[in-house]
């Protein structure tokens, strides 16, 4: 008997292949319906030595990681108009796959994609079947990975979007959710290792409102987070 498909695509737009503006008008319909990450259940650590398995498996514990679904995620993630995005410069970061067998971006960064040549189709096919047959498929999704392991701390900045700091580089207080893990080949543990997590200010919020300061360079941003004694 035939195996059936999980992932419906080939080609994977922001993966294999630069976005075009219809994916990413797409991707920002899918962004807006993420839950909070308060709204999601704490389920990794049951699945936590399989998944690593797989990534072992198919060789790509360098390329990839696994992320919660949540809203918001990012790096230095600022709300942008699709129409202004560069599509020809821009990659996938986070994907999750749909209900009809798509695998989407909802989360994109700057700069040319990894390198999936060598990546068998069948790692995706197995990872997502295994989400998939664990209903976690709203849970988490599959992480582009850039460079080697590092601990991030993410804070939340209201409408100038959110900020991942290096751990060992932010001042912060209470850890109170991992949002990203991976395998960190320094460390000799089973399962997967924290990457990214949310955490509070040393002020006692995971909320850094900006609202009314809107931040459009890195100049403005690291001297908000000087103020705000997030960074020295």
């Amino acid at each position: 008997m035939a195996s059936v498909s999980v992932i419906k695509q080939s080609v994977v737009p922001g993966l294999h292949m630069p976005p075009t503006l219809a994916d990413l008008k797409q991707s920002s319909n899918l962004y807006n319906q993420l839950p909070s990450d308060e709204a999601q259940p704490p389920l990794l650590s049951d699945h936590s030595q399989e998944i690593r398995n797989i990534l072992l498996r198919h060789n790509v514990q360098n390329k990839f990681g696994i992320h919660l679904i949540h809203e918001p995620p990012g790096c230095w993630t600022k709300p942008i108009p699709v129409e202004d995005v560069d599509t020809a410069n821009v990659h996938g970061h986070i994907f999750k796959l749909s209900t009809d067998g798509k695998l989407e971006a909802y989360e994109y960064r700057e700069g040319p994609p990894i390198n999936v040549s060598e990546v068998d189709p069948s790692f995706f096919e197995e990872l997502f079947g295994y989400l998939l047959e664990h209903n976690l498929t709203d849970v988490f999704g599959l992480q582009a990975l850039h460079g080697s392991f590092s601990p991030m701390i993410e804070l939340v900045l209201g409408n100038s979007g959110t900020v991942m700091l290096n751990e060992d580089q932010a001042q912060y207080g209470k850890v109170y959710r991992a949002t990203g893990w991976s395998i960190d080949h320094d460390r000799e543990s089973e399962g997967l290792t924290d990457g990214e997590k949310h955490a509070q200010t040393t002020k006692g919020t995971h909320r850094v409102f900006v609202d009314e300061i809107p931040l459009s360079t890195i100049g403005e941003l690291k001297e908000f987070l000087k103020q705000e004694e997030i960074i020295l």
